[in-house]
C-alpha cells in the first residue's frame, strides 16, 4: 500500500511542479541534485527509483536535522524544535510521514503559488496525521501520550515533514524550485504554524486542545 501511493505522490509532484509554473530558470544545483524524465516517460523501474531516491533523501534530511540543532528551521524564522515523541521517532518513520502527509496535500489540491484559497485547513491536516499517527507502526507511543502530548505531536510532525519534504525535493530537483514556489512553502508553514483555518482564519493550541475532546486522552487514562 505505501509502495503504491508514493507511485501515485510521483505523478501528482510531477502535475504541481508545472502547474506552479517551473519554466523559470534553474536555481544553482545541489550536489544531491538529479535530473530525471518526465513522469509520463518514465518505466515502472524508473518511477520506483524515483520514488527510493526521494524517501532516501528525505531520510537522509531528518537524520541530520535529528544530529544537531535547526535554527530558523522554520520560514527561516523558527527554531526545530521537538517536544514529543515524535522526536524518537527514526528518520526513516518521519521520512515515510512526510511523503504521506505532502501526497494528501497535493491530492487535496492545494496550489498556494497560484491561489490561496486551496490551502488545505488545519483541522484536514490535523485529522489526517493524528488518524496516521494512530495507526502507524508508532501507534504504541502516540497512544500513550496525554491528550496535550497528541495535539503537540501532530502539531510539530506537521511542520517537521513539511519542511523535510520541502528540503529534500528543494535538494534532488532545484530547478524545479522558482521564487513562487518559495513563497507559497513559506506561506503554508506559516499557516500551519498559526493554526490557521484558512489564509485569514489563524486558531490557536488551545481551540485545537478543545477539539479533540476525551478522544485525546492517553490510553492508560481511560
Amino acid at each position: 500500500m505505501f509502495r503504491k501511493s508514493l507511485v501515485s505522490l510521483v505523478a501528482i509532484l510531477s502535475l504541481s511542479a508545472v502547474a506552479c509554473g517551473t519554466s523559470a530558470s534553474p536555481s544553482a544545483e545541489t550536489a544531491n541534485s538529479v535530473k530525471e524524465k518526465p513522469v509520463a516517460e518514465m518505466t515502472p523501474e524508473e518511477r520506483e527509483q524515483s520514488i527510493q531516491r526521494l524517501l532516501k533523501e528525505i531520510e537522509s534530511v531528518a537524520e541530520k536535522a535529528d544530529g544537531t540543532f535547526e535554527d530558523g528551521w522554520i520560514c527561516n524564522r523558527n527554531a526545530r524544535v521537538l517536544k514529543t515523541g515524535y522526536a524518537r521517532v527514526p528518520p526513516s518513520g518521519k521520512a515515510k510521514f512526510a511523503l504521506e502527509y505532502r501526497k494528501m496535500i497535493e491530492a487535496a489540491g492545494e496550489n498556494l503559488a497560484l491561489d490561496t484559497s486551496t490551502y488545505v485547513s488545519y483541522s484536514k491536516r490535523s485529522d489526517f496525521t493524528r488518524d496516521y499517527w494512530k495507526n502507524s507502526e508508532y501507534a504504541k507511543a502516540f497512544n500513550a501520550e496525554t491528550k496535550k502530548k497528541k495535539v503537540q505531536w501532530v502539531y510539530e510532525s506537521m511542520l517537521d515533514g513539511g519542511e523535510l519534504f520541502w528540503r529534500a525535493y528543494e535538494s534532488l530537483h532545484p530547478e524545479q524550485v522558482n521564487s513562487a514556489a518559495v513563497l507559497a512553502h513559506y506561506k503554508e508553514q506559516d499557516m500551519v504554524f498559526n493554526y490557521s483555518e484558512d489564509d485569514k482564519t489563524p486558531g490557536t493550541f488551545s481551540e485545537q486542545f478543545i477539539k479533540w475532546g476525551d478522544e485525546g486522552k492517553a490510553e492508560t487514562d481511560k
